[in-house]
């Protein structure tokens, strides 16, 4: 008995409590006073607002508001209990003079009772109306109304009226004008298709990386949002809110924004006095790691300053990144991970998958440990727009698991003195195709180039011998592509074609199998006396061969530009130059440009305390002062754009305009500072190379199995480019294909 009243009880309160739990729900109703149409009854959740309806209309009456107990009601106000609103309406005067009638001698035809507009439309309240006096004279000059031009940008019902005289008599016609939305051509928003919230790590805007482009007007407009609720954000659940803009024509444009809101996440507010150490795994080589040790060395500095010890143990497990994935995969399977790992999105999507992966969303809005939004260079959006929605695309609802660090895009380097004899005076080709028809004068003139470049050897201290002279000569092939996967996915979408993309579950599509794809192997398979990648030679980089003479071009990262800078134990082999990434003169508006580089994510691995001091660790990071000397340090694309701007970094890119003479003698440098400033030169003209093509940056959706697919397409398209002699184009192209197909397949599907 004693346990079957528990039960009641127990039953009893959590009816309470689930009615206590579930938000209050009232109604508003509209009173439209003869007016019509009568606006629907509005269900409005406690302390949110309801929405102004459009006003009614009413024969004879000017609606003036909406009231409440006879007072004007704001829509502002928070509802709090059912409410009825009132239209209150002004009754017309006839007109000025009482003595004035409304229906005179006159006539005026051609007026419709009712006309129906979209907001921004160009309107005439004259148009086809025309009105003759008593005697059948045309007197459709003498018309006039009380229309406003303000309306056309308003949504709404609006009367007006249009009269004439005749006689001293006047006729009056009303005409209900509705001005209904209508959306813009001129507005771009960008805004992320989902975005995550965990509930108690600060204060939820939801258009934070929100913004609105006018293109007519070439001017940013204010972002609104609708059907947005408190609830949201306080509430494990997935809801969908609106972001809306309007146009200088008052016209809308709208999207539709995911949000996820997650449980909190236990971050301290405070750090203990006693040492807290954590480890970062990279694989980068020996500049880049030389940067992460003086970068952690600076962050245990500024955290002891604060009065924290901290240790931040920089290793290096694997040495490439797909080591490094394959290391962090076996410890997945029981052995102990970092706090801290670099990857590319595709692995993160893999760390992921087995739940060793921390979001990064509550670190940055933390309201004591996060990105501080109120100084723009310390701000979570100073982060460059493209860097933050491929953060985003690692998941399915916009939650950040990693940050970007170092970033890099394409570039094309050149042998500048090569390039001006065969262009004479005439601009630096931007097409494949005008870049191909200077391909055989300059294997007509390569001799007399290679032979410059190899006496700048000998004057090194370097000589090359007879030998491997013949041999440069004899392999020289004018144009290469050092990323073969690269040139595959690159080209493929500039040539029309697409790479992969990925299901509404996550899994991956391979569209590769295309014409379009197809005729882009066609063409530059076609041209492989012209263009090769370094395999050509059986070596990884182009940069290599450049400085020797094999090639006239390298395209490579921007992060690896400085080795393409072409000198030797402190002599000038040749003028370098730098150029942006070409494009298909057939498609121009399909102009593409890789975004390249890893990321760094936090790991589940660790007590709260050292995934706070690794969330620090990271922030420090992609800080406006890091990205500076990283990019200065090794040619880098900076994630931050306050950096841009930063008056140290407009000091550096400068130096793209510095003159480097013959030799460090000339220059009056040593070598190793001879060395320093060509290098310098040459990273500095790569960013101003690149600078205008931010908005040609495309990365690709990543997904389990892209990073084998990936691997796959680098394959066919050697396959392609180095088809052994004789063998049929077409028949390299189909087995290539198929070959990528089958080696993907074995994941993606």
């Amino acid at each position: 008995m004693k346990k079957r009243v528990l039960s009641i009880l127990f039953v009893f309160f959590a009816i309470l409590l689930l009615a206590g739990c579930k938000k209050k729900v009232y109604s508003v109703t509209f009173d439209a006073g003869g007016g019509s149409p009568t606006p629907v009854v509005q269900e409005i959740k406690k302390d949110k607002s309801a929405t102004k309806p459009d006003d009614p209309t009413r024969e004879g009456y000017r609606f003036l508001m909406w009231q409440l107990d006879g007072e004007k009601y704001e829509f502002t106000e928070k509802v709090v209990k059912n409410i009825t609103l009132v239209a209150k309406w002004e009754k017309e005067k006839e007109d000025d003079d009482d003595d004035d009638p409304i229906v005179g001698t006159a006539e005026i035809k051609g007026v419709l009772s009712r006309r129906t507009i979209t907001v921004g439309d160009e309107f005439d309240p004259f148009d086809g109306v025309t009105a003759i006096d008593k005697y059948g004279e045309d007197i459709t000059a003498d018309l006039e109304t009380d229309f406003e031009e303000k309306w056309l940008t308003n949504k709404g019902n609006y009367r007006y009226y249009i009269w004439v005289y005749d006689e001293g008599q006047r006729v009056r016609v009303s005409v209900i004008l509705v001005v209904e939305s209508a959306e813009s051509d001129d507005i771009v928003i960008t805004a992320p298709e989902a975005v995550t919230y965990y509930i108690e790590s600060g204060e939820f805007n939801p258009i934070l990386e929100v913004s609105a482009y006018d293109v007519k007007e070439d001017e940013v407009v204010e972002v609104f949002v609708e059907d947005f609720d408190d609830y949201y954000v306080n509430s494990p659940g997935t809801y969908n809110y609106e972001v809306i803009a309007y146009d200088a024509k008052g016209r809308e444009a709208k999207t539709t924004i995911k949000l996820t809101t997650k449980a909190a996440v236990n971050i301290p507010n405070t750090l203990p006095s006693s040492k807290i150490s954590i480890e970062m795994w990279h694989s980068n080589g020996s500049a880049i790691e030389d940067a992460l040790k003086k970068y952690a060395k600076d962050f245990e500095a500024m955290m002891l300053s604060k009065g924290y010890q901290v240790e931040v143990l920089v290793e290096k497990p694997a040495s490439t990144y797909d080591d490094l994935r394959t290391t962090v995969v076996n410890a997945l399977k029981g052995a102990t991970l970092p706090q801290l790992v670099q990857n590319y999105p595709d692995h993160v999507v893999e760390y992921n998958s087995h739940k060793a992966i921390s979001s990064l969303m509550p670190y940055i809005n933390h309201p004591v440990w996060g990105m501080n939004p109120d100084v723009e260079s310390e701000a979570f959006i100073d982060i460059l727009e493209g860097y933050r929605k491929e953060q985003r695309a690692v998941g399915l609802d916009g939650d950040y698991l990693s940050l970007p660090f170092n970033k890099s895009t394409e570039v094309v380097a050149y042998n500048k003195d090569m390039f001006d004899f065969v262009l004479q005076d005439k601009p630096f080709p931007e097409t494949w195709q005008e870049l191909f028809a200077l391909g055989p004068e300059l294997i007509a003139n390569k001799d007399r180039f290679i032979d410059a470049i190899v006496a700048n050897w000998e004057a090194a201290g370097s000589p090359l011998d007879e030998e491997e002279i013949t041999i440069i000569k004899e392999n020289f092939v004018p144009f290469a592509y050092d990323s073969k996967a690269n040139a595959f996915i690159t080209l493929s979408r500039q040539f029309g074609g697409q790479y992969t993309g990925r299901n509404p579950d996550g899994s991956g599509r391979l569209l590769f199998d295309s014409s379009s794809v197809k005729s882009m192997l066609e063409y530059f398979g076609g041209n492989n006396d012209l263009f090769v990648i370094p395999e050509r030679w059986e070596t990884n980089y182009a940069s290599d061969m450049i400085k020797k003479g094999y090639t006239a071009m390298a395209i490579g990262s921007t992060g690896g530009i400085r080795y393409n800078t072409p000198y030797e134990k402190g002599t000038k082999l040749f003028n370098l130059g730098v150029a942006p990434m070409f494009y298909d003169a057939d498609h121009p508006n399909r102009k593409a440009v890789i975004q390249q580089g890893t990321n760094i994510s936090l790991t589940n691995e660790g007590t709260p305390e050292q995934k706070l001091v690794a969330w620090l660790f990271l922030k420090y990071l992609t800080s406006n002062e890091v990205q500076e000397d990283f990019a200065i340090l090794t040619g880098y694309s900076p994630v931050r754009n306050s950096v841009y701007s930063n008056d140290g970094f407009l000091a550096y890119l400068a130096n793209a305009d510095n003159e480097i003479k013959a030799n460090a003698s000339v220059q009056g440098l040593s070598q190793a500072k001879y060395q320093e400033a060509f290098e310098l030169k040459v990273k500095a003209m790569a960013f101003q190379a690149v600078k205008d093509d931010r908005q040609h940056l495309f990365y690709d959706t990543p997904f389990i199995g892209s990073s084998a697919t990936r691997t796959a397409v680098g394959v066919a398209f050697e396959r392609v480019i180095l088809r052994p002699e004789g063998t049929s184009l077409s028949d390299a192209i189909n087995n290539a294909i198929q070959y990528a197909l089958d080696e993907a397949g074995r994941i993606v599907d």
